[in-house]
């Protein structure tokens, strides 16, 4: 599929920056799809808002957020997949998983190196509306119920009828971890981000 709402478009190991049809990446119903295939209660979000995002930190649950890059800003683009949806897509699409905020700086995981860093919340917030503040929250509603601690070298994402598509590091959170429970989901290594940036 050429649609991110739908599962992984392109190539998980191909050349960082591109948009559909191209290697681009995961929008966030996939991933709350699949979390939930894990045993977690997961949900999509668009136009979460800040107050909301600081709720979920201060009750001890990280949420993935969609930004742009290393908290770069963007400019959002329209386009029209194959199925008919018009989806809003972003050169460098990106996510990383917010675990702590302040007044001045929320600290995040960057979801292909694994590495915590604190950037200004202004930043955080200008990347994050430029796909409409687009976020994955989650909560283990029953621990017995997570399919093992799950330890994958890859995790395939399929809807419905589109073809299973491969997910990477650079859109799922290399380790999630959630207060009290030790789940981690381990994704494919892939090349180093610099070698792999859309040609200017």
């Amino acid at each position: 599929s050429d649609n991110p709402q739908v599962g992984f478009v392109g190539d998980p190991n191909g050349v960082w920056g591109y948009l559909p049809p191209y290697s681009y990446g995961v929008h966030a119903s996939p991933i709350a799809k699949l979390l939930n295939d894990y045993g977690l209660f997961a949900q999509a979000h668009s136009g979460f808002s800040w107050p909301d995002l600081q709720n979920e930190i201060a009750a001890g649950r990280p949420v993935i957020v969609w930004v742009i890059g290393e908290m770069w800003p963007g400019k959002p683009t329209l386009y029209k997949a194959q199925d008919g949806e018009n989806v809003q897509f972003a050169n460098f699409e990106h996510t990383m998983i917010i675990t702590g905020y302040n007044q001045k700086k929320v600290e995040a995981i960057d979801a292909f190196s694994g590495q915590a860093k604190r950037y200004p919340v202004e930043k955080f917030l200008k990347s994050w509306q430029v796909l409409g503040n687009m976020a994955v929250t989650a909560q283990i509603w029953d621990p017995g119920q997570l399919v093992n601690h799950v330890y994958l070298s890859s995790i395939l994402v399929s809807a419905q009828s589109t073809s299973v598509s491969s997910v990477s590091g650079h859109d799922l959170p290399d380790i999630l971890a959630f207060p009290g429970m030790p789940l981690h989901i381990r994704l494919v290594q892939e090349t180093p981000r610099q070698d792999r940036l859309a040609p200017q």
